[in-house]
Order: C-alpha cells, then sequence, then structure tokens
C-alpha cells in the first residue's frame, strides 16, 4: 500500500489561502523556476489535474495536426487511457521489453513507420525515466510524431542537471498528496508551442475557478489521509488494517490501496476536471515545488543504499540508467512469487507495494484497444514495490534489507 510520507507535510492549502496576501510573491517564482529548472522559451499552463494537462496537449494536437492515434504503454491508470480517448483520440497499445518500465522500441518503430494516423507518443516516465524518449527523437522528428512525456510522477527527474521536460515540445506533470508536490490538486503543461499555449488559455477561459467551499472539501478528505499515514498512526492502527486485509485477501481493505479502484469508461471530461486553478492555488503548488532538489536526493540515497545491499537470488533488481537523474519515487523489485514475498515482509512488520499502475490492456472496458503485451503481464505478476520516501531512515533500510536477504 506504501502511502509517500510526503503527506506528512502535505497540503495546507487553507492557510497559503489565508497568507497569500501577505506572501513575497517574487521570491516564490524565483525559487520555482530555479527549482523546476526549465528552459527560458518553456511555459507553464496550470491545470486542474494532470489529466486535464494530457487532454488540452492530446485535443490541441488532433485539431492541428489531423491526426488522432496515440501510441502509449498500457500499464497506467486507468483513467489517462480515458483521456486520450475523451480528447477524441485513439490509444494504441504497446507492449514493453522484458522486465522492463520501457515500451518495446522495435514495435513502436514500426508503428510509427506504417502508420500515417499516428499524432503523437505517451512516454510515461515511471521510478525510472524511460530510455525510449532518446532513442525515439529522430524516428519521431522524421515521421512528424510529437513526443508528449509523462511526468506525473516525475516532476523532480533530471538530464545534464536541468528539467527532463527541456527534452521534448510536450510535457504534463500532476500534483496531489501522493506525488512530489503535495497539493489538494493539480496539474501542469510545460512547453515551447506558443500556439498550444494560446489554444490551452482559452479552453481553460470557459472553465470556473475552484471556490473555497470545494477546496475545503478537498481540505478535510486529506486531513483524513494524513491522519491514517501519520507515522505513529499508520505504524500502530494503518499498517496492520491493511497487513490484515492483504494476508487474509479482503477485497474492501485491498480496494482502499489503489488509486484507480473502481474502471469505468467515459468520453467526455468530468466537472472537476472543467475547473482552473485559481491564482492562490497556482502560488501554493510553486511554494512546494522550492524543496523538490532536498527530497528527491534523500529518496535517491535510500535507493542507492537498498541497492547495494540486496544480495537475494530470489529478488531481482531493476537497474536504472545512468545518464539521467530519476525520480526514485519508490524502489521496484522482480519477484516469482508476489503474494509469498508480501506476506513475508507484513510477517516481519515491513510494508510494500504490488500495485501502483495496472495493465489497462487487461480491461474490458478497452478491449477494443487490446494488444498483444505478454512481456508486461509478465512484468506486471512479478512487480513490487519498496517505500524509500524521504522519511525512511538509514536503519529501516538495513533491516529490510537484511530482511530480503533472508528470503
Amino acid at each position: 500500500m506504501i502511502f509517500p510520507r510526503q503527506i506528512l507535510y502535505g497540503s495546507d492549502l487553507i492557510k497559503s489561502y489565508l497568507l497569500e496576501s501577505f506572501a513575497n510573491k517574487d521570491e516564490i517564482d524565483k525559487n520555482f523556476k530555479k527549482s523546476l529548472k526549465i528552459k527560458k522559451n518553456k511555459k507553464i499552463i496550470f491545470t486542474s489535474k494532470g489529466r486535464t494537462a494530457l487532454y488540452l496537449i492530446l485535443k490541441y494536437l488532433r485539431i492541428y495536426k489531423k491526426k488522432n492515434e496515440v501510441i502509449m504503454s498500457p500499464f497506467t491508470i486507468f483513467d489517462l487511457v480515458n483521456i486520450v480517448i475523451t480528447s477524441g483520440c485513439k490509444p494504441i497499445f504497446v507492449d514493453h521489453k522484458e522486465d522492463s518500465f520501457d515500451m518495446d522500441y522495435d514495435r513502436i518503430v514500426k508503428i510509427i513507420r506504417k502508420n500515417k494516423k499516428i499524432s503523437s507518443i505517451i512516454i510515461t516516465h515511471y521510478s525510472f525515466n524511460s530510455e525510449n524518449l532518446f532513442k525515439l527523437k529522430s524516428i519521431c522528428k522524421k515521421y512528424n510524431v510529437k513526443i508528449i512525456q509523462d511526468c506525473a510522477i516525475a516532476a523532480s527527474s533530471k538530464y545534464k542537471k536541468e528539467s527532463i521536460t527541456n527534452l521534448s515540445e510536450y510535457s504534463f506533470l500532476s500534483f496531489n498528496l501522493f506525488k512530489f508536490i503535495p497539493a489538494l490538486t493539480g496539474g501542469a503543461i510545460i512547453t515551447d508551442d506558443n500556439n498550444l499555449y494560446k489554444y490551452a488559455n482559452k479552453e481553460q477561459n470557459n472553465f470556473n475557478v475552484f471556490n473555497l467551499a470545494k477546496l475545503i472539501n478537498l481540505e478535510v478528505k486529506s486531513i483524513f489521509i494524513k491522519i491514517l499515514t501519520n507515522k505513529i498512526i499508520f505504524s500502530l492502527i494503518t499498517f496492520h488494517i491493511f497487513k490484515f486485509g492483504e494476508i487474509n485477501n479482503i477485497k474492501w481493505i485491498i480496494k482502499f490501496t489503489k488509486n484507480d479502484p473502481n474502471p469505468y469508461l467515459r468520453k467526455k471530461l468530468d466537472d472537476f476536471e472543467k475547473h482552473k486553478l485559481s491564482k492562490f492555488q497556482i502560488y501554493h503548488i510553486k511554494k512546494k515545488f522550492i524543496n523538490i532538489k532536498k527530497y528527491r536526493k534523500i529518496r535517491a540515497n535510500n535507493f542507492i543504499r537498498l541497492f547495494k545491499s540486496i544480495k537475494s537470488k530470489n529478488v531481482k533488481l531493476i537497474t536504472p540508467s545512468k545518464s539521467t537523474e530519476h525520480s526514485f519515487i519508490n524502489f521496484p523489485i522482480l519477484v516469482n512469487d508476489k503474494k509469498k514475498f508480501r506476506n513475508f515482509l507484513f510477517q516481519n512488520n515491513f510494508d510494500s507495494s504490488k500495485y501502483f499502475y495496472r495493465n489497462c490492456n487487461n480491461l474490458n472496458i478497452f478491449k477494443k484497444y487490446k494488444s498483444d503485451c505478454k512481456n508486461l503481464n509478465k512484468f506486471e505478476k512479478q512487480l513490487i514495490f519498496l517505500p524509500i520516501h524521504h522519511k525512511i531512515t538509514k536503519l529501516h533500510i538495513n533491516k529490510l534489507a537484511k530482511l530480503i536477504n533472508r528470503y
């Protein structure tokens, strides 16, 4: 279930609302741009959600390029696929390489060369940044296929000490209590396409600003989550509830640990997505970016420490590329029997997660887009995530590694 402990310093939006008029906004803006490290020609358009940001990019490209097919990995939240459909586009699911977060490069190239309806390809950055981004740049340029970087969980990722969003025309970010920027809600487009900038702002002019009542409602929910994930309450109560549910396969408890528990098909934006952020929401998000480098460094150190310490032959480690600074949102491993391994951790009071994203290729609601994804099927069955968030201590990492080495 792994609840990222950034929630513990999470949403203080109401406080931001009250203090905004006294804030030094110039200083916040300066530190925001410094922490993000995007090129000067890039523009940032804030949105109600990361999904709204992707919707605006895809709809814009569909209208202006007059092409409507989008290559993507089905290993994502189901509603991201819905957003592709909602924008008037058709998702083309591509299998991954064996034991990898990356889509099959050769298969992507074949599709691009044969299919003239391809408008764009969504490159999703997971715990590690996608290597496909670098490999696909030339072929995409040749066939005028736009690369859209899904940086929903990669806001802190860097290439040559600058934002990874500098490497394509289109990127989008996502902010919520389980992301690096723990806002109640929000997303952003990062682009150097002036026409998209104008289009997205024009579209959002028709959206309503979130009112304070709706934000207070979200704040109440966030307080409930923060209570459950408080370090003491989590260790004494919350963890043991989830432990009991997982070991005994209690579906309603397991369902609560998923970030997209009830897959459904939709073909239009919901009312929440048809909102735009207020000025003080944007101020709040910018303020949260200031510590992003600090917390990423802690996660990176935790990752390296755990990676070097795990020696078990029954656990397969996934080696990240050294060419970029990854988000390190969690620590992925592969095991043959997920339930057995997780029960072993639970019995020794260690947390883990069997679920982060789902294989949308296997959902009935998307059966018309189904493709051969045998590698991803195997990958999903073996994939487990271990926590490496900034509240994890060295002692915890060392104990976890010793336990895994006994497995």
